[in-house]
């Protein structure tokens, strides 16, 4: 088993990546992940970490070269939610604006999502800005809890009152995101570990 905490879709990405490199270092990526205080007293952990690390983005770029065509239409599906998640947080901050409700960015919310009600949305019209409307006069205070991915936002805002509320845009799905994110948890799970040594 790769670390605690690693998603099963990275988790699958590091089992193909030790097939490939068995052999060439002195521990296996799933190693290094499981228990990297036990490769520190190797002889010189951080350039066989680096190695690996290597590895780990030739392998991602040679299997995003076979998705040329997914990646162009996942492209668009992203300026697609990304222009919607722009046209929605100005209506939102339009909205809230001169009532006294903050915006804020958190880095998380604890909520109780059994109490919350999520509205996903897929376009900006009449209905979603009378949403926003009605959410204004309800809110307490509004939280972008928005995604970033590369260059773009997936909008999502948690508005708290009596009731709450999740407004989020519908998010783009393609492979590539799964091949993408196991590539950025690897990489910042190596990242930590060659700090850490």
């Amino acid at each position: 088993m790769a670390g605690d905490g690693l998603s099963d879709n990275a988790q699958d990405f590091v089992e193909e990546i030790d097939r490939k490199i068995v052999g060439k270092y002195e521990f296996s990526l799933q190693e290094i992940l499981a228990d990297p205080k036990a490769i520190a007293t190797k002889p010189n952990p951080e350039a066989s970490v680096a190695g690996i690390k290597k590895e780990v983005n030739q392998y991602f770029d040679e299997i995003l070269a076979d998705y040329g065509d997914e990646q162009k239409e996942f492209t668009k599906q992203l300026q697609a939610a990304n222009s919607l998640s722009s046209a929605i947080n100005d209506a939102i901050k339009s909205k809230f604006a001169g009532k006294g409700i903050p915006i804020i960015s958190p880095v998380t919310v604890d909520r109780d999502t059994t109490k919350e009600e999520t509205i996903i949305v897929s376009a900006y019209d009449q209905s979603v800005e009378s949403l926003i409307i009605k959410l204004a006069s309800i809110s307490n205070f509004v939280a972008d809890t928005s995604t970033k991915y590369n260059n773009y936002t997936i909008g999502s805002w948690f508005f708290s009152g009596e009731k709450s509320y999740t407004l989020a845009v519908n998010p783009p799905i393609s492979v590539v995101l799964n091949i993408e994110s196991a590539r950025a948890e690897i990489n910042e799970r190596l990242d930590a570990i060659s700090q850490s040594l």
